[in-house]
């Protein structure tokens, strides 16, 4: 299909990025983002249901299931994927800062719930994943399956919506981060801080979405970012919290 410029990846991916996800990151807050959430839940909740379901129909030859690594060692390499995702939640941090009640009980309350719909959606789709393919399974699960199939298409699509209100929600987060560091630097008082705070958040915003776009257009495959990012994300979940608790 690349033989039409218009179904060239780089050029859909710009187009829809810029008309669906750009206009959500300019916002103060994200408390608008409640209602185009609840159809992210939605579409992973379908994709969840979808793997089991083409486990039980598909009848796939030679499939080869590991039941232990080649070598021990083999154990670490997982480690960078599993802090990626870790990394990937940190929106549990807007999600919060959007609570009507600010309390312990609350965010408990939220993280638990959170913590089971995540465990349960993540252990469904690679167990039964891994079993339909087995070794032979692709880094994008969805691709695996055959693309002319309805059911996987809408997957794709609700996969794709998903993705367009996820983004906003971890771009608050770099946001909130950059602009902190900002105001801390150049020790700005309350009155800038209020002033410029729209003209602050609108050059943030766009840079961090153009650079983000650039490495989505350029890096042929995610599992590159991840070993990457994911070594980085181990840094913050095992180094940074022990000086912070050594600092206190």
């Amino acid at each position: 299909m690349t033989e039409h410029w218009y179904y060239d990846r780089k050029f859909t991916i710009s187009l829809t990025s810029f008309i669906f996800i750009l206009p959500l990151c300019y916002r103060k807050r994200i408390d608008f983002l409640t209602h185009p959430s609840m159809i992210a839940v939605i579409a992973i909740i379908y994709v969840v249901i979808l793997i089991p379901i083409k486990y039980a129909s598909l009848k796939i030859d030679n499939v080869i299931i590991k039941l232990k690594p080649d070598a021990w060692t083999d154990v670490f390499t997982v480690i960078p994927v599993i802090c990626f995702g870790y990394q990937c939640h940190v929106n549990a941090v807007p999600i919060y800062a959007c609570l009507k009640e600010k309390t312990l009980k609350e965010f408990s309350k939220s993280i638990t719930v959170s913590l089971i719909i995540v465990f349960t959606a993540y252990t469904l789709t690679a167990t039964f994943g891994y079993l339909t393919f087995g070794e032979q399974i692709n880094d994008d699960l969805l691709k695996s399956y055959d693309s002319k199939d309805a059911s996987v298409v809408i997957a794709v699509a609700m996969y794709l919506i998903k993705t367009y209100t996820s983004y906003p929600l971890n771009l608050f987060c770099a946001r909130t981060a950059i602009e902190g560091v900002w105001i801390e630097v150049f020790r700005l008082n309350t009155d800038t801080i209020l002033r410029y705070e729209k003209q602050r958040r609108f050059l943030i915003v766009t840079i961090w979405f153009m650079l983000s776009l650039v490495v989505a257009l350029f890096i042929p495959n995610i599992t590159l970012v991840i070993n990457y990012l994911g070594a980085l994300a181990a840094t913050f979940m095992f180094i940074f919290p022990g000086i912070m608790i050594f600092r206190t």
